[in-house]
């Protein structure tokens, strides 16, 4: 008899967390765009244009007037002209994101809304992690409470023990990462004081690509995890 992981599941933490942290990310995007004011974009960050993409603009969610170093910088996407209103926006979405990934992620259709106010949210000025990490999400949303069964032929049983033992651990690297890196994106500190608008740059890159990998790694952890309690769940299944 297949029993589902109801009481506690990784993977529904996992997605619930990584959600939140896109939610409160885009919200963050939001407040700095929102001290810009009602005015239209007209510079790009990094060197690019302004209408990269084609259509929408290419923006800096902390504006010249509001940088706390001399090199913050938080690049975004927006299709709406307007700093005030996209930055509005995206607080509200990225307020959606939050509640929807606390509460509502699991239900019949949560990871599919999930998807789109995550689409949303990066069209309004919430920056990258409604891309990065709102995949990952979702990702991770339509899996809750489904078979684990590819991991238990795949992974040895050893192993599935020891590295399922690094979830906890690799879930709190994930979420201090992810903060500091937003946090050198808008502080700086303390890197600021002795290290170039180069160097800078560079640092934030090595934590993007370092954050992205460890994401990567907690998923698998997560998923053995909930592949160990599962199996423990028919043990004691069967004994009773």
């Amino acid at each position: 008899m297949f029993i589902q992981i109801k009481e506690f599941s990784a993977t529904r933490v996992m997605a619930s967390t990584l959600g939140v942290l896109v939610g409160v990310f885009g919200m963050e995007h939001g407040l700095f765009e929102i001290l810009q004011g009602n005015t239209p974009p007209t510079e790009a960050p990094l060197g690019l244009e302004i209408d990269t993409l084609g259509f929408g603009y290419i923006i800096d969610a902390i504006g010249p007037n509001h940088e706390l170093w001399p090199g913050a910088s938080e690049p975004a996407f927006t299709i709406v002209p307007s700093f005030l209103i996209t930055g509005i926006l995206a607080v509200f979405v990225g307020f959606l994101v939050l509640i929807w990934s606390l509460f509502f992620v699991e239900k019949k259709h949560g990871a599919r809304i999930l998807f789109f106010l995550c689409i949303v949210l990066f069209l309004v000025g919430g920056g990258s992690p409604p891309i990065t990490n709102g995949l990952i999400a979702t990702f991770m949303a339509t899996r809750i409470n489904k078979s684990l069964l590819w991991w238990r032929t795949q992974v040895s049983a050893r192993k599935r023990r020891i590295i399922a033992s690094l979830w906890p651990y690799s879930m709190i690297i994930c979420v201090l990462i992810s903060l500091l890196g937003v946090e050198i994106a808008i502080f700086g500190f303390p890197f600021s004081n002795f290290l170039n608008i180069n160097q800078m740059t560079v640092l934030l890159l090595t934590i993007g690509n370092f954050t992205t990998l460890i994401i990567i790694a907690t998923v698998v952890t997560a998923f053995l995890f909930d592949t160990e309690q599962l199996g423990k769940s028919r043990l004691d299944y069967r004994k009773s």
